[in-house]
């Protein structure tokens, strides 16, 4: 496990983007946002949510960090368990599919 992470999941989804040559940070805070698990290459948000976030509130929660996440700049994508240990290909492809779109002024 990488000592910033949270979670089995995250050093896994790390390990991932990592070995596709992706610039990953675990657990970085945003003001107004929080700690986020991954930021990827500056300026793409990558949450991997547990069993937790299938709650009504934390639903809310989450939607309320992603909307103030886009309102500072950043892409935000969320990956759950099966994403990452089982189409963690899928994965790489859209992390690079947002990090090849020029970032906006």
């Amino acid at each position: 496990m990488d000592r910033g992470a949270e979670s089995l999941l995250e050093t896994l989804a790390r390990t991932y983007f990592r070995q596709a040559g992706i610039t990953v940070e675990p657990q970085v805070y945003i003001d107004g946002v929080g700690y986020v698990d991954l930021l990827v290459e500056g300026r793409l948000i990558v949450e991997l949510d547990g069993r937790h976030h299938g709650s009504w509130a934390q639903i809310k929660k989450d939607q309320r960090r992603n909307n103030v996440s886009v309102v500072r700049g950043y892409a935000v994508l969320r990956y759950h368990y099966d994403d990452v240990v089982h189409r963690p290909a899928q994965m790489v492809a859209e992390v690079l599919a947002v990090l090849a779109r020029r970032p906006s002024a």
